[in-house]
């Protein structure tokens, strides 16, 4: 009977001196080891027959501590006796074991000893006595060590162990030495004479194989790598021994002792009873278990870690050691980096506990199975040959599962160097020494394996996630999308959607790679191509994928897995391509995939559907049922399973996108219909709450709001709209920001349904104390609600408390706020003093936000007002005695006084001398166009004093005297005019008499609230961003370098001067016209191109010509920043060049005899990635090299450090990043210098990141073109202009022009074959992707002349998109010649007004 394997059986025999004296049986007992709770029994039997000399032997495992010295665990072979066998049958049992054939048995076998007695020898022969052995090795002149001749003495030695050890005394000298001093060796080739050769056949494979895998993978790299193959070559030839050595059989000589003391001694006698190995059955004299198999499997393996762990750490210690000795030598930047210790050592014992422990115990049971059949006992060169084959195959095998095991070791590797890095040099350089070598092994493709294509690749994709240009490898990355096995090919999808884009030419190579994986049966490469196509799938990809994508989305064989992600993939196709995705007649087929009862399915169809149906809603109203039925499934909570609940709501995305798709349904008239529908959403609104869970509070106001759209849009009753109304007054008042956002918003859209202002009135008081919340967007979204909700009733509170938050409000919400509260009190403004108090009290609190509309039609109101002028000018008094005033008060005050001071005249304080005495003491304070204002008032306090006072009359002559000879043209134009007008007398009062009443008109503040439905937080910084386009012409550059090195303070132009200011529409529109702007009476004649031929329309401004204008304003655009007095000259046209670069992405900046600077750049969106190449091209190296970007306001870039030194015939790279903030012509400046011996050279250049960078061509048909076109119908967002001095071109060069430029044109959108039509989108942080339309007239027999109309959504874009086109077209030298003309007399209707940088600029130029 088989002994557990937590149990052994150890017969011991005592000395013959104590043999008769032992009792029948004995039993001790052992203390378990802390691993067994169970003790272990052992039971020895002792013979009652004192002559007779049984033999009670244990088989035990001896545990080595380390085999990779050498210290193998070994198989015992312990043979009995001849006398023992024959004198006891062994069937004197005392019931614990059953009684055998023979007196053998040990080791976990429990009797019957005779017939494996009988086995053994027949295997090793008879069992020697001491005085036979003695004789036979004296017979061979062989001397026996100590341990064969004391087992001699006790249990005898087989005959064939015998044998084996007299031939190895007799093979070499070395052999003998070693079988001598070394019992480890000895005992293994007494158990398995081919050990040896075993161990050899190991190493030299596995050094081979190793050394030809190094040589291919390193290359020419090979000797200077060659560290680290030698540490590879040591460790493999210590594990060869230890993985040969560990699992080989050896024999025992002697008896065996049992440990019986000490913590761990159980677990000794535990693994010293376990077999060699798992396919070791037996050995002689004892059967080995299952369980003890599996136990050596475990053991083994922890010992194979255990070598490789140890061995990792002495052999690649031992390299790391020499290749750091060797980079103290000779240091280079190109050395390979010094592989970590520990992580090294950690990767060889898990691959050999795992792999090798498991591969080499398959092994040794083949080589066994192979030894024990008679043909290899008959030719032993079988089984050799057997060896040398298995062994080479194992190697082969296990190299490939070492580099599985590793996996992307290298990528591993990589990516903590670059983590590693101390900045961003130290990376840039390290990224690009890894391109360098991918590309290296990229081009030798033959010696690629697809593990290294694959690791490769992706490196490549790691790169580029760090933002690197990566412009090589994409052939590579698109190869392994035809890869036939899948870590390959989802390495090769995956780099693909991210590398490519959906114009990539690549693209069309794998086209037809992925229609055959969607077409396959292969569910998971289907999933792999329905991802790349729902990324990147572009209008190829729609063309040929669209039918099979639609056949597997209604495939009733396909799994929802592969359903769900077709689903997605047609959504992509028909978003980008509607015209080629054909989904007419698909109602049917949507009616059925709503019917899914996958969740998943149905959430991914419903995607689908949404977008269908915004298209076209009517081929759908057969889905509207089934729509309906989602939600009652899904608020019903029916059918719905556990991975699709989220926080206990069933799947809120598929709900959400239900009510969204029904929302583009009209109303629904069936009454069953949308009974069902009501009660879904009486139940959404009952069941939603705020909880404490976020994650909830998310989910359920996200169905929550869009079930609130629903109810709006299918115009519900009374009563549920109250009962939403209700809903959101409890959500505004919850302390969670977002929820309160949430509920302001939604009331805001809840006041466009008739009949619920009156309910959300009773919210006012916690609507205003939102206005006081910490969350600017939620105080932005009281203040829309406020101002919606405003009526007669309650426009004095609202309007109050507008008033008084504006004190403490935010710049950033303060012109949108005092824009509101204007508005609002002169839209419901219960009498016009309260108007008026209103809007001083805004000007005195909020004066930089308020704009002249707003004091203008206050104004206007007095004027047209008798009974209001006392009150408006008592009040004016008041705020003009403060000591510190706006200077917007002190406009609207001083005109107010000068108009109706002298309806105050009997009032204390208003006489009209102490009148002018206030305002004169704030003349100082005051800008220039307030004291044109100033200066009239005085002329109209001069005029009610009649007849004057002479010491006021003196008074106000001074300071019009004084301001006769001011510079500003305005400014001493009236003074030289109040002056003469003042001495006219009594007729003064008829020349300056009150002004007339304003004709009744509309207000531009309430036009522009009715008019515009953008929010005016947006309008505001529209307007901000075209003031901030029309301010400075000249940048001052005076900043210290990031280098340190002294820079002279210089004016460089950068900018252009707009002239699209926003506030001033009606002023642009004079001036354009004034340059042969078309008007828009003009638009609506049909025969437009005659209009612009005629001479009427060809004239420009009286004295000035059109070609003389555009060439100044594009000498101000394109002429160099500066000009640069150096010693070194370039050899190229600088201007050259940077035209050329404003079309392509890479060329050449500048070059002189020592330097050349090379552009390389990359765009995408709104951003841009310029590489600078810095290259020295003499023997000599360049010091001082400095490089300071001088960037305009519309761009932000980062240059990454330049060296200060470039070496002789080298070249460095400086990458820039470009950020377009929003549309602008100004031109970046790169302002670059360097020292050459004792020359010092300074260069300006202009940087190509020009407005067509930021283009991204779009092909549009007229279906798509003309409703655009007439969206945007007037100026600004359509601007008109005759442009002449074109450069002479055919229409065809002209187009050419345009499509270099990221214009695409479309040929045959224009009746007229004469005309051009051209579109593309713009990318800004600001506008994002935005439409640009453009369509130019020619005259076939003028092409010096053309008419061009540009129009966006944008005014600024629109203008700057303008200029640009102009610009292109006209033929401008850098240095325009100043033409000698004769004096002129200046218009005086169009002065120079100083206000104007620009118009100055142009002035002094």
């Amino acid at each position: 009977m088989a002994l557990s394997p937590l149990r052994f059986l150890v017969m011991k025999l005592d000395d013959s001196s104590r043999r008769n004296e032992l009792p029948k049986q004995s039993m001790l007992k052992f203390k378990s080891v802390a691993k067994y709770k169970s003790r272990i029994l052992l039971y020895i039997h002792v013979s009652r027959n004192p002559s007779s000399r049984r033999s009670l032997h244990a088989c035990k495992l001896k545990s080595s501590k380390s085999d990779s010295l050498g210290n193998m665990a070994t198989t015992a072979a312990v043979f009995d006796s001849k006398s023992d066998r024959e004198s006891d049958g062994g069937d004197n049992g005392n019931g614990k074991f059953p009684p055998g054939n023979g007196g053998g048995g040990g080791g976990n076998s429990s009797g019957g000893g005779g017939d494996e007695d009988d086995h053994d020898e027949k295997e090793f022969g008879p069992l020697m006595n001491f005085e036979e052995v003695i004789k036979v090795a004296e017979s061979n002149g062989i001397n026996l060590p100590e341990d064969m001749l004391e087992a001699a003495k006790v249990t005898g030695l087989r005959e064939l162990i015998l044998k084996r050890y007299m031939d190895l005394q007799k093979s070499g000298w070395v052999l003998v030495f070693l079988t001598r001093n070394f019992a480890i060796l000895r005992n293994r080739l007494l158990a398995d004479p081919s050990f040896l050769f075993k161990v050899g056949t190991e190493i030299v494979i596995d050094s081979c194989c190793a050394t030809f895998a190094e040589v291919q993978k390193r290359g020419k790299d090979f000797w200077d790598e060659f560290e680290l193959y030698a540490a590879d070559l040591l460790v493999g030839i210590v594990v060869d021994i230890a993985l040969v050595g560990m699992l080989a059989p050896y024999a025992r000589i002697g008896k065996q002792t049992v440990a019986s003391g000490g913590l761990f001694s159980g677990l000794k006698n535990y693994v010293a009873a376990l077999p060699s190995s798992v396919f070791e059955f037996e050995r002689p004299g004892c059967r080995f278990s299952a369980q003890q198999r599996l136990a050596t499997y475990f053991y083994k393996g922890f010992l194979y870690g255990s070598v490789g762990f140890g061995c990792g750490l002495i052999g690649q210690g031992i390299a790391n050691m020499i290749m750091n000795a060797k980079r103290r030598m000779y240091a280079s930047e190109g050395d390979v980096r010094v592989p970590p210790l520990v992580q090294s050592a950690v990767l060889w014992g898990v691959f050999l506990a795992v792999s090798s422990n498991t591969r080499y115990q398959i092994i040794n049971g083949m080589e066994s199975l192979v030894e024990a059949s008679p043909l290899a006992k008959q030719v032993p060169v079988v089984a050799m040959a057997f060896t040398v084959g298995v062994r080479f195959a194992n190697n082969i095998y296990g190299g490939m599962q070492f580099m599985a095991l590793s996996g992307m070791r290298g990528l591993s590797v990589f990516i903590s160097e670059i983590r590693n890095c101390q900045n961003k040099e130290q990376e840039r350089l390290r990224v690009d020494k890894e391109l360098g070598h991918i590309r290296t092994r990229f081009k030798n493709e033959k010696g690629l394996t697809p593990y290294d294509k694959k690791k490769y690749v992706w490196k490549m994709l790691y790169i580029f996630m760090l933002g690197y240009d990566v412009d090589f490898g994409h052939m590579e990355a698109v190869s392994l999308i035809s890869a036939p096995k899948y870590p390959e090919k989802q390495v090769g999808y995956l780099v693909t959607s991210c590398l490519l884009n959906e114009n990539h030419d690549f693209l069309r190579l794998a086209i037809n790679t992925v229609r055959n994986d969607i077409i396959g049966r292969n569910e998971t490469f289907q999933c792999l191509a329905l991802t790349l196509v729902g990324n990147i799938g572009g209008r190829e990809f729609a063309e040929s994928l669209a039918p099979d994508v639609q056949k597997l989305l209604i495939s009733s064989s396909c799994r929802p897995l592969v359903k769900k992600k077709a689903a997605l993939c047609l959504l992509r196709l028909f978003r980008k391509n509607p015209d080629i995705v054909n989904v007419d007649g698909w109602s049917d087929r949507m009616a059925q995939l709503l019917d899914e009862r996958n969740l998943g399915v149905l959430t991914s169809s419903m995607s689908l559907f949404v977008s269908l149906v915004s298209n076209n809603h009517e081929a759908y109203w057969s889905c509207l049922p089934k729509c309906v039925r989602v939600l009652e499934r899904l608020a019903r909570n029916q059918d719905v399973p556990q991975e699709y609940t989220y926080y206990g709501i069933p799947s809120p995305w598929l709900q959400v996108k239900t009510m969204r798709a029904l929302q583009y349904f009209p109303t629904i008239e069936d009454p069953n219909i949308r009974r069902a529908l009501f009660d879904v959403l009486q139940r959404v609104l009952m069941g939603t709450d705020v909880v404490k869970n976020v994650n909830k509070n998310n989910a359920s106001h996200a169905v929550l709001f869009e079930a609130l759209a629903l109810v709006m849009h299918l115009d519900a009753e009374k009563e549920m709209m109250s009962q939403c109304v209700a809903l959101l007054g409890k959500f505004i008042a919850v302390r969670e920001p977002n929820i309160r956002y949430l509920g302001l918003e939604n009331m805001t859209r809840m006041l466009m349904v008739t009949d619920l202002q009156e309910i959300i009135k009773r919210h006012q008081a916690q609507i205003i104390t939102s206005l006081k919340d910490p969350d600017i967007s939620i105080r932005r979204r009281a203040l829309d609600l406020l101002y919606a909700m405003c009526d007669v009733s309650n426009a004095k509170d609202i309007v109050e408390e507008l008033l008084q938050y504006l004190e403490t409000a935010e710049f950033a919400m303060r012109e949108e706020l005092a824009l509101k509260a204007a508005i609002l009190a002169e839209k419901f403004a219960p009498d016009l003093s309260w108007y008026v108090d209103v809007i001083l009290q805004l000007i005195d609190k909020a004066g930089d936000f308020v704009g002249d509309d707003i004091w203008f039609r206050v104004v206007q109101f007095v004027t047209n007002n008798e009974d209001l002028q006392p009150y408006a000018a008592l009040k004016a008094r008041e705020y003009i005695d403060k000591p510190a005033i706006h200077e917007t008060m002190m406009k609207v005050s001083a005109y107010l006084l000068g108009e109706y001071s002298h309806l105050l005249a009997r009032r204390p304080g208003c006489s009209p001398k102490e009148i002018f005495g206030i305002i004169h003491e704030k003349l100082p304070t005051v800008s220039t166009p307030t004291i044109s204002i100033l200066l009239s008032t005085y002329a109209k306090i001069l005029m009610h004093s009649q007849p004057p006072d002479p010491e006021l009359q003196n008074q106000i002559w001074a300071i019009f005297s004084k301001y006769e000879t001011s510079i500003d043209a305005e400014i001493q134009q009236r003074a030289i005019e109040y002056f003469a007008l003042s001495k006219k007398g009594a007729a003064l009062m008829d020349i300056l008499a009150e002004m007339p009443k304003f004709p009744e008109r509309e207000s531009s503040l309430i036009k522009k609230a009715e008019d515009t439905e953008a929010d005016t937080a947006e309008l505001s910084a529209i307007k901000s961003r075209a003031q901030q386009q029309a301010s400075n012409a000249l940048v001052v550059t005076d900043q210290q370098p990031a280098n340190d090195r002294p820079q002279v303070a210089q004016l460089a132009m950068v900018k252009i001067p707009s002239t699209n200011k926003m506030e001033n529409n009606h002023a642009d529109q004079e001036v354009t016209q004034s340059n042969g702007i078309i008007g828009e009476a003009e638009l609506q004649n049909g025969d437009i191109l005659g209009d612009l031929l005629s001479p009427l329309a060809i004239e420009g401004p009286p004295g000035v010509s059109g070609t003389e204008t555009l060439s100044e304003d594009g000498a101000l655009a394109l002429a160099p920043v500066g000009e640069q007095e150096n010693a070194v000259k370039p050899i190229v046209d600088i201007a050259e060049l940077f035209y050329a670069l404003c079309v392509k992405d890479s060329g050449v900046l500048y070059e002189d005899p020592y330097v050349q600077i090379g552009i390389k750049a990359e765009w995408r969106g709104h951003q841009g990635r310029l590489v600078l190449f810095l290259g020295n091209k003499t023997t000599s190296s360049l010091d001082s090299v400095h490089a300071v970007i001088l960037s305009p306001s519309h761009l932000k870039l980062e240059l990454s450090s330049v060296p200060e030194i470039i070496p002789p015939r080298s070249q460095v790279q400086c990458p820039l990043e470009v950020v377009n903030l929003h549309p602008s012509r100004d031109v970046a400046v790169l302002d670059f210098s360097y020292k050459f011996g004792t020359n010092l050279v300074d260069n300006k250049l202009r940087l190509p990141a020009v407005l067509n960078k930021f283009f991204q061509p779009i092909t549009l048909s007229a279906e798509e073109f003309f409703p655009q076109w007439r969206s945007l119908a007037a100026p600004p967002l359509k601007l008109q202009e005759v442009v002449r001095g074109v450069r002479a071109m055919t229409l065809g060069e002209m187009a050419n022009l345009l499509n270099s430029l990221r214009l695409i044109v479309s040929p045959g959108l224009d009746p007229n074959a004469n005309n051009i039509v051209a579109s593309t989108t713009f990318n800004s942080e600001t506008t994002r992707s935005m439409l640009c339309l453009v369509r130019i007239e020619t005259d076939p027999a003028d092409r010096t002349q053309l008419r061009m109309t540009v129009a966006s959504a944008d005014p600024t874009l629109t203008f700057e998109l303008k200029e640009f086109i102009k610009e292109q077209l006209i033929s401008i030298p850098s240095r325009p010649p100043v033409p000698q003309q004769p004096q002129q007399p200046q218009p005086t209707t169009q002065p120079i007004l100083s206000s104007d940088p620009g118009a100055l600029l142009a002035g002094l130029l």
